[in-house]
């Protein structure tokens, strides 16, 4: 479905992860919080370890986050809907799954103070609406989010839209000059594997690859032994140097201590570069 060769990440000595240590967390050069004044985070749910990582890099950097699926509203009816259920399941006689319920309940209260919290400083933004191709009461373009920033802010953009990267992208990458990197997960690889080379080949002209990694959340292609999820680092070229640009990445895939796999329950899929020419093959 897609030939992982042409995605094989560049040589970097200044790798690290940033956010939690399983889905959520991503991979970046550290050269890149320096070049960085706003960071952009397309996607969160209700995991924003990585934008909290990546500000306590430097306090002076804004966040644009956008997501319409969640929000203060939303966690506060999960955990009202949660206490409800436990009431119910008591009635009934059921305790243990009344404990679960509380359980439910505890996190989503948790989750709803953790979101006001992080959310509570005007140096954060949260736009609840989902990243599209046109305005709406729901969806907002790349366009419209410029407001946020000005011409001389440089952003790092981290995209997990769940499929819409393909619409979107374009939008995105017409303000490279002003974006020093961005975390990509592309999906659907099954089945879209041709228009996620096409849509690499957009980003090349202007970033490099520097790391690469398979979600395990998602299932393996057939028999192929590719992945259908895929995490991407791309860093802008102007902050590379011309070896680094040019390098290919010698060692094996997973990277020891800073790749995890995003489910804990399962392991990780492997990308070596044998792996990756094989699997090119088959």
């Amino acid at each position: 479905p897609y030939d992982l060769r042409a995605m094989w990440p560049c040589e970097v000595d200044d790798l690290i992860r940033v956010g939690r240590h399983r889905d959520g967390g991503y991979v970046v050069p550290a050269r890149v919080f320096a070049q960085t004044t706003v960071l952009v985070g397309i996607g969160i749910e209700t995991d924003w370890s990585f934008e909290a990582e990546f500000l306590a890099v430097n306090r002076a950097m804004r966040l644009v986050a956008v997501d319409g699926s969640v929000g203060a509203l939303e966690f506060l009816t999960r955990a009202v809907k949660s206490l409800a259920n436990v009431g119910v399941r008591l009635l009934r006689g059921n305790r243990r799954s009344a404990r679960a319920a509380w359980k439910d309940c505890c996190a989503a209260s948790g989750t709803l103070v953790r979101f006001l919290v992080f959310f509570r400083t005007g140096k954060r933004v949260f736009v609840k609406k989902m990243i599209g191709t046109e305005e709406s009461r729901t969806t907002t373009r790349w366009n419209a989010l410029r407001t946020n920033w000005s011409a001389s802010d440089m952003l790092f953009v981290k995209i997990d839209v769940e499929g819409a990267e393909y619409q979107v992208l374009d939008d995105i990458l017409a303000d490279a000059r002003h974006i020093a990197g961005i975390a990509l997960e592309v999906h659907d690889l099954e089945s879209r594997g041709g228009e996620c080379e096409e849509l690499l080949r957009r980003i090349s002209d202007s970033f490099v690859i520097t790391h690469l990694h398979g979600n395990n959340c998602a299932p393996l292609i057939g028999s192929s032994g590719l992945p259908s999820v895929l995490e991407l680092t791309f860093v802008h070229k102007s902050l590379l140097s011309a070896h680094e640009a040019q390098s290919r990445y010698q060692g094996a895939l997973p990277r020891d201590g800073i790749d995890f796999p995003n489910h804990v329950a399962f392991p990780d899929y492997p990308l070596g570069p044998l792996r990756a020419l094989r699997d090119a093959r088959a």
